[in-house]
């Protein structure tokens, strides 16, 4: 007898990237289930549903494959974070620091969780950190400038606040700093 047979061609990574959120995606929809980029995108589909024990475990994957995928512990601990698995997170965060020592996102969120957990001076030096790798950073100088705020260290806050606006580029700031005035008075 004659018979149909119907050939299914798998989901490339980008594919499964762009797909309808609403369906069900697994890793056995990629090429190369050990595929760096396709675990990641796969990770990512699943971060984006909401779907943290799938992306946690797709990532972890990941690492299994490559241990030094930074963007890998990034996203896991972005998911710790949302689950307020701090210890986690902060774990994730200092292997993103370890294998790309400048990474001011990752240092950033460090200064973040390290604010929740209570260590106020490991807070200060990640968030110092980020801006020093990058010194327009916003959220960080926020993180930074609230930390000291918050702390009743008012001159440093405003110190850091003046030192933060003469980095802008004059496009970025809505408020013009003059070099020449001061904070203490």
């Amino acid at each position: 007898g004659s018979g149909f047979f119907f050939f299914f061609k798998q989901k490339t990574a980008y594919e499964i990237y762009q797909c309808d959120w609403s369906s069900d995606v697994c890793s056995s929809d990629l090429e190369n289930p050990d595929d760096i980029a396709g675990l990641h995108l796969l990770g990512t589909a699943y971060a984006r549903k909401s779907d943290y024990i799938n992306a946690e475990h797709i990532f972890k994957k990941e690492l299994k494959t490559d241990p030094t995928h930074s963007d890998a512990y990034f996203n896991l601990g972005l998911i710790h974070s949302q689950q307020n698995r701090l210890s986690e997170a902060k774990d994730d965060f200092e292997n993103v620091i370890r294998l790309k020592p400048d990474d001011a996102q990752a240092l950033n969120d460090l200064g973040v969780i390290n604010h929740t957990l209570g260590h106020e001076a490991a807070s200060r030096e990640y968030l110092s950190k980020a801006l020093k790798a990058r010194p327009t950073f916003k959220d960080a100088f926020l993180n930074l400038f609230e930390l000291f705020w918050n702390s009743g260290k008012y001159t440093l806050a405003l110190e850091y606040a003046y030192n933060f606006l003469k980095e802008l580029p004059p496009e970025d700031s809505k408020l013009m700093v003059e070099k020449e005035k001061t904070i203490d008075r």
